[in-house]
């Protein structure tokens, strides 16, 4: 999170983003403002942990057959746009091999104590309403 350079965002920057985004996908759930019947907000970590509840789940709420779905080749889709990717900004887009020790999710583990108290008090009220500790 330090900054080397005008591309690279601080911790604070990055829980404001954060906060505002997360504030208006919540908008758009079941009893939100934006609450629409054909809008359904699915919690990416979820989709990541369990694809085998979660796909089923969304295909169905598109209407698309559940059957068909090839859900034996979700592991081995390729990631696009990691923000961990060694690839320039012109190709972090391109799909790339998924390593074995890639995890998208629970980086905010690794934060040093204060980076976490720094997220938590511009974004406390967000986490909780998002289902996160």
């Amino acid at each position: 999170f330090k900054r080397r350079s005008l591309a690279r965002k601080t911790l604070t920057q990055i829980a404001h983003e954060w906060t505002l985004g997360t504030d208006a996908v919540l908008t758009y759930e079941k009893d939100g403002a934006n609450a629409h019947p054909n809008i359904q907000v699915v919690k990416y970590e979820d989709l990541v942990r369990t694809p085998e509840t979660v796909l089923p789940e969304m295909l169905q709420f598109a209407k698309l057959d559940t059957e068909s779905y090839p859900y034996d080749k979700v592991d081995a889709l390729p990631v696009r746009g990691s923000s961990r990717s060694d690839q320039s900004d012109k190709t972090r887009w391109e799909p790339q091999d998924k390593s074995k020790q890639f995890n998208p999710i629970g980086r905010w583990e690794s934060w040093t104590a204060s980076q976490k108290m720094s997220f938590r008090k511009i974004a406390a009220k967000t986490l909780a309403e998002a289902g996160y500790e």
